[in-house]
């Protein structure tokens, strides 16, 4: 059953385009990756999402409900996470679950307010001030906060921002766990290695056009696009390559990169054995969602130490 419906939408400020015909669909239980270069439109469309703008044109549903029709029934159905949560340092983490339970006009009996914080790992640490939480720590607070209503779709806009490797680790635990419920998670972020790890499949955005929209095992049980070869010379094994017309690059003293199709591999191993070079292992280097990132937007930076989208793109908000 689609959790969230975006079918045409348009965002147009002046004669400017922000966003253009965006259509999206995500199933219970799936938890589908948003992602795209600074500027590209992302922002906008999450925030059309969860009802702080509206769009010029199209129809987003939510659990069935029209955003724009009915608002209420919809927005009843969508919890949030955007970047770091905001919270009451000064209160304990229960009582700021009682404040926006309130707001949110949830009862603040303790039955639900226990459930979300044994399901997000802070019963036993409700009672303690925020002030003294890790950020690790507050990122669940906020997803508690978020699942207080029973939602059908959370959405979270870059939701491991400024976590460390275990706090990443424990985010991602958390989304499967939700997702393994029927929850329908939307999620947006930088670090396309996270999104590669738990997404069930993924849209990338570019110039406010959804340029692509895959399965995650269509991208990383995809077709091979070279081998990695371990040998005693690399560069006795790269100048044997390049002389049988095959693309190889060194990579260290052992090892090296061959652009090269499956049924190619046979002929390179005769041709290594024939050199007197000796091969200790061959690896596929299988394709990966940063080599589609980056093939479908132009070669875009990526950071190497985080393998983040770096800086830069286009305009658009």
């Amino acid at each position: 059953m689609s959790v969230l419906s975006v079918q045409g939408v348009t965002k147009k400020i002046g004669s400017r385009m922000i966003v253009e015909d965006v259509n999206m669909s995500i199933n219970e239980g799936e938890i589908y990756g948003f992602l795209g270069p600074n500027g590209a439109g992302k922002t906008t469309t999450i925030r059309m999402i969860v009802g702080l703008i509206k769009p010029t044109k199209g129809t987003i549903r939510i659990a069935g409900y029209d955003i724009q029709k009915e608002r209420s029934k919809a927005l009843s159905q969508v919890g949030t996470i955007v970047e770091n949560p905001e919270t009451y340092g000064y209160l304990t983490g229960q009582q700021n679950l009682i404040h926006y339970a309130r707001l949110a006009g949830i009862p603040t009996h303790g039955k639900r307010i226990r459930e979300v914080l044994d399901i997000v790992g802070l019963t036993g640490r409700e009672n303690e001030k925020v002030r003294r939480y890790s950020l690790g720590m507050r990122q669940r607070l906020g997803l508690a906060q978020a699942l207080l209503a029973r939602p059908q779709l959370l959405v979270l806009d870059e939701p491991t921002n400024g976590l460390d490797p275990a706090g990443m680790r424990e985010f991602r635990g958390l989304m499967q766990q939700l997702a393994d419920t029927g929850m329908a998670v939307f999620v947006s972020s930088h670090l396309l290695s996270e999104l590669e790890q738990i997404c069930h499949r993924v849209a990338i955005i570019k110039s406010g056009r959804i340029i692509a929209e895959e399965k995650m095992s269509d991208i990383t049980e995809g077709s091979v696009r070279s081998v990695s070869v371990r040998v005693n010379s690399a560069i006795a094994a790269e100048k044997a390559l390049l002389d049988a017309k095959l693309t190889a690059q060194v990579v260290a003293d052992n090892l090296l990169s061959v652009q090269i199709e499956p049924d190619a591999v046979p002929h390179m191993v005769r041709t290594l054995v024939s050199s007197n070079v000796d091969i200790f292992s061959i690896e596929p280097v299988k394709e990966s969602l940063e080599n589609t990132f980056l093939d479908l937007t132009d070669g875009l930076q990526i950071n190497p130490s985080t393998r983040e989208i770096a800086p830069g793109g286009d305009t658009h908000a």
